[in-house]
């Protein structure tokens, strides 16, 4: 009996010194490739998942003036953020446009000491306010960067918040904490049913 226990034993922890030992070498890739990164502004902390959703425009062909403040705003913003988060935080991007058949977009997860995810990001960022794709990239990458809504209704705050939401519910690896920036000059007026609605989620996302 205390053979067998033993073998149990073993075959209970191997997969899980497995687990382990693939996590820490996951972990060790990530640290190599951070070392060649700027150095976080924020200092050492929890790693998170972090969401930041924001309004966007497709600027006309006129650009205005106030319309290019206030993109360049955006992406101040949101190149701040990417400087301030630490190797092992996940950064996911949702831009929404607001009005009917408005465009919104997400990006995956981004493992932010990862060299080729900072590229990516950088990449979607450079071409926020363009028109069509939000990246240079092939028409099969856009499609799935792209959200599918409901094109008869408005496209809004309430929106992008949603599609933000579905980001940190729906992951199959976290990081300890996860949380959601919404960034956005509207004045727009929120029904108090969809705020209940959107609240009761963030709880369930905490």
């Amino acid at each position: 009996l205390a053979v067998d226990a033993m073998q149990d034993r073993r075959e209970v922890t191997t997969p899980s010194a497995k687990s382990s030992s693939d996590h820490s070498s996951l972990q060790s890739s990530v640290d190599q490739e951070a070392s060649a990164l700027p150095v976080p502004l924020l200092p050492r902390h929890t790693s998170l998942d972090l969401v930041v959703v924001c309004s966007v425009s497709t600027l006309p062909s006129s650009r205005s003036s106030s319309a290019m403040l206030k993109l360049r705003l955006i992406k101040a913003a949101l190149e701040h953020v990417v400087a301030s988060l630490g190797s092992h935080d996940r950064l996911s991007l949702v831009t929404y446009e607001k009005g009917r058949a408005g465009p919104v977009r997400k990006t995956p997860f981004f493992t932010m000491g990862r060299v080729t995810s900072r590229n990516r990001i950088a990449t979607f960022l450079a071409a926020l306010g363009a028109t069509g794709c939000v990246h240079e990239r092939t028409e099969s990458d856009c499609d799935n960067f792209e959200v599918s809504v409901n094109k008869e209704i408005p496209a809004d705050m309430i929106t992008g918040i949603n599609v933000g939401l579905d980001k940190l519910l729906q992951r199959k690896t976290k990081n300890p904490v996860g949380a959601l920036i919404l960034i956005h000059d509207s004045n727009e007026m929120i029904k108090r049913a969809d705020m209940d609605h959107v609240l009761a989620r963030a709880e369930s996302a905490a």
